[in-house]
C-alpha cells in the first residue's frame, strides 16, 4: 500500500461480504444520490463487489445525520433498505 491508496477503516461488521444489486431505490435524498450512483455503476459493470470496496468508492459520502461517520454506514444503510443484497 502507498500513500495514494484509499483506505476505509472500520471495526468488523455484520455487513461485510460480497454484494449485488437488489431493489433499486425509487427516490433518494440529495445527499445520498451521488453515492448511490457510484455504487450502482460499479455493480452494473461488475455484478458484485465487496462491502469495503464499495465503502472506499463512496468515501466522500455526506451523511444526513451528524452522528454517523464513515462511508461504510451508507453501504450498510443500502443493505438495510434492500438496495444491496448479500451474495
Amino acid at each position: 500500500m502507498n500513500d495514494f491508496d484509499p483506505v476505509v477503516m472500520g471495526s468488523p461488521t455484520k455487513y461485510a461480504g460480497t454484494y449485488k444489486l437488489g431493489v433499486r431505490p425509487q427516490r433518494l435524498a440529495p445527499h445520498n444520490l451521488a453515492s448511490w450512483r457510484i455504487i450502482e455503476a460499479i455493480l452494473d459493470a461488475y455484478g458484485t463487489a465487496d462491502f469495503w470496496d464499495l465503502a472506499v468508492a463512496v468515501r466522500g459520502h455526506k451523511h444526513g445525520t451528524k452522528g454517523v461517520k464513515g462511508p461504510q454506514h451508507f453501504v450498510s444503510y443500502c443493505n438495510r433498505m434492500g438496495w444491496l443484497v448479500k451474495k
